[in-house]
C-alpha cells in the first residue's frame, strides 16, 4: 500500500481535481515507479517535497481552487464518493475531515477510541488529522497555512484554528497504514499522543521531531 494505490483510488472517484504530489526521496521509496505512473496524467502535477509543513504549503499555493484537500500518501478512499461529499459539506463550513480507519483492521480500535476524543473536543477546538483535511482555500489562507517550523502534530495544530462552528467531521471513512503503531508500538504512539496534548500551548514541543521521522 502507498502513493500510487493512493492515486488510483482517487481516479475512482465520482469527483476528484487536480492534484499535487509533494514528492521527498526520503519519504517516498518508490519515486521512480510514481513518475513513471504519472507520466501523461495531467491532472497530476509532481513538486519537490519534504516534512509535511513546508510541502503542503507548496502544494496550496498552487491551488486555484476553492477547496483544498491534503492526503497523506498512504489513504485508500474506499467509497468513490467521499471526496464528492466532502465538498457537499464544505456548504457552511470552513475544514471538513472523515472518519479514520486501519486498512487491515488490526488498529482500529484505537481509531475508535480517537473518534471519540475528537468529538468530545472538537466542540470547542477542531482536531483533524492531515490525513484528510479539506479546507475551504480563503480559510486555509487565513489561518496561515501549515506552521514549516512544526516537525511533528502540524495538521493537528493548523486544524485548531478553525472555528468550532466551522468544522465537521463526514460520516465517512478513510481507510490507512498502520505502519507507525507496527514500528513504534502502541506504548511509544499514545505516549507521542498524550505528550502532544499536555504541550498542546506549547510551540517549542512540537518544533522537535521526538525521532518520528526515523
Amino acid at each position: 500500500m502507498g502513493i500510487i494505490e493512493c492515486l488510483k483510488r482517487i481516479e475512482l472517484q465520482a469527483e476528484y481535481g487536480k492534484v499535487i504530489i509533494a514528492d521527498s526521496s526520503t519519504l517516498t521509496h518508490h519515486a521512480a515507479g510514481l513518475r513513471q505512473w504519472c507520466r501523461g496524467k495531467d491532472w497530476i502535477t509532481i513538486i519537490p517535497g519534504g516534512l509535511p509543513g513546508p510541502a503542503r504549503n507548496a502544494g496550496a499555493a498552487m491551488a486555484d481552487t476553492p477547496y483544498i484537500l491534503f492526503l497523506d500518501a498512504d489513504i485508500m478512499l474506499n467509497d468513490r464518493n467521499t471526496i464528492s461529499a466532502a465538498v457537499r459539506a464544505m456548504d457552511g463550513h470552513d475544514l471538513v475531515t472523515v472518519r479514520m480507519r486501519d486498512s487491515d483492521g488490526v488498529w482500529n480500535p484505537i481509531w475508535v477510541g480517537f473518534q471519540i476524543v475528537q468529538r468530545m473536543i472538537s466542540k470547542r477546538e477542531p482536531f483533524a488529522l492531515g490525513g484528510f483535511q479539506m479546507w475551504r482555500s480563503e480559510a486555509f489562507n487565513v489561518a496561515g497555512g501549515f506552521d514549516p517550523n512544526i516537525k511533528v502534530g502540524e495538521d493537528w495544530m493548523l486544524s485548531r484554528k478553525c472555528r468550532p462552528d466551522r468544522f465537521h467531521i463526514l460520516r465517512r471513512y478513510a481507510y490507512t497504514s498502520g505502519r507507525r503503531f507496527s514500528k513504534w508500538g502502541i506504548i511509544k504512539m499514545l505516549r507521542l499522543m498524550v505528550g502532544g496534548w499536555i504541550n498542546r500551548n506549547n510551540p517549542e514541543w512540537f518544533y522537535k521531531s521526538h525521532n518520528y521521522w526515523k
